[in-house]
C-alpha cells in the first residue's frame, strides 16, 4: 500500500470515527480494570492480623533425659548439676525451653530408665520428688531458681494416665495398690483404645472414674506448676473404665478437668503456662495410632 493511499485513510472521517471508539474503549476497559481493582481491595477479605504466639509456640523446646545427659560427679549418671553447666550452651543456641523427660523420675545401674514400659522401675515412682541420683531437694531448688534467672521455661514430662506396675496395681507411689487389678487390654481386645495405651506407653492406663486417683493427679498438677512454678506439663492420655462396656474410652471429663486446673492456676498467679494444649495434642497423636 502505498503512502499516498494511507494517507487517504487517516483524513478519512469513517477512519477516524473508528480509531476514536477504539482508543475509548481501550480507555474504558483500564478505568474499569482500575476500578475493580480499588473494589476488591476494599471489600476483599482481609489477611488476618499475625497471632501473638505464646512462647511454647515459637521457641525451641529442647527434651533432654537427664541420666544420659552430662555427669557432672562421676557417679555415671547424668544430673541437674551437668545440666546448668550447660546453660550458656543453650543461651548460645537460643534455646529457651528445656523439657524434662520423664527419667528424672527413675534412674537404675546407671541407665535411664523411662516411665513408658523400656525398662523396670526399681523404685516407687509417686511424680513428686525426682531421683536423688540426679539431685537433692537443695539442689532441685536451687536449679529452678538460677533457670529463672536466665528466663528459661521448665516443662516436665508427667505420665499421669499410667501405672507403673507391669502387675497393674502399683500407682504413684502409693502405699495403697488398686483395688482391682488392671489386665493387659490387649490380650481381650487388640483395636481397643486401651491397648494403643498400652502399645504407645508401656504401662497400663489407670481409671479416672475413680476419685481417688483423679484427684492425686490434681494434687500433681498444683505441685509442678503452683508449687514449683513449672511452666508447662507434658502428660498422656487419660482413660476411664466404662462398666457398659467393659472397657476403656477416652475421659474428656479428666481432660477438661485438668484445663480448668491449669487455668485457675495461672489466673492466679500469672507465669507462662502452657494451657494444657499438650493433652489434645498428645490425644491427637494416640488417636493416630488407632
Amino acid at each position: 500500500m502505498c503512502l499516498k493511499e494511507l494517507k487517504s485513510y487517516i483524513n478519512d472521517p469513517k477512519w477516524k470515527r473508528i480509531r476514536w471508539i477504539v482508543a475509548i474503549l481501550y480507555l474504558s476497559v483500564l478505568v474499569l480494570l482500575l476500578i475493580g481493582s480499588i473494589l476488591l481491595v476494599i471489600y476483599s477479605t482481609r489477611c488476618p492480623p499475625k497471632p501473638n504466639l505464646n512462647w511454647y509456640e515459637k521457641n525451641v523446646i529442647y527434651e533432654v533425659d537427664l541420666t544420659r545427659f552430662k555427669d557432672s560427679n562421676g557417679d555415671g549418671i547424668g544430673d541437674l548439676q551437668g545440666l546448668e553447666e550447660q546453660f550458656k550452651y543453650f543461651e548460645s543456641n537460643k534455646i529457651k525451653s528445656i523439657l524434662f523427660s520423664s527419667s528424672i523420675f527413675n534412674s537404675s545401674n546407671s541407665q535411664s530408665i523411662e516411665l513408658n514400659g523400656n525398662g523396670l522401675v526399681n523404685k516407687r515412682i509417686d511424680l513428686l520428688n525426682i531421683d536423688p541420683l540426679i539431685a537433692n531437694s537443695d539442689q532441685f531448688n536451687s536449679f529452678i531458681k538460677n533457670s529463672n534467672r536466665k528466663d528459661f521455661n521448665l516443662i516436665i514430662d508427667l505420665p499421669l494416665a499410667s501405672t507403673f506396675d507391669p502387675n497393674g496395681f502399683q500407682w504413684y507411689g502409693s502405699d495403697q495398690p488398686l483395688k482391682s487389678q488392671i489386665t493387659n487390654p490387649c490380650s481381650r481386645n487388640p483395636s481397643s483404645v486401651s491397648c494403643r495405651f498400652y502399645q504407645s506407653y508401656g504401662y497400663l492406663p489407670l481409671n479416672f472414674n475413680s476419685p481417688l486417683i483423679l484427684n492425686q493427679s490434681l494434687h500433681r498438677i498444683h505441685y509442678w506448676l503452683d508449687t514449683k512454678k513449672f511452666d508447662g506439663i507434658r502428660v498422656n492420655l487419660p482413660l476411664a473404665f466404662k462398666n457398659s462396656t467393659r472397657s476403656f474410652a477416652l475421659s474428656t471429663k479428666t481432660i477438661d478437668l485438668w484445663i480448668k486446673t491449669v487455668e485457675e492456676i495461672q489466673k492466679k498467679t500469672k507465669p507462662k503456662y502452657i494451657k494444657m494444649n499438650f493433652i489434645r495434642l498428645f490425644c491427637f497423636i494416640l488417636f493416630c495410632f488407632v
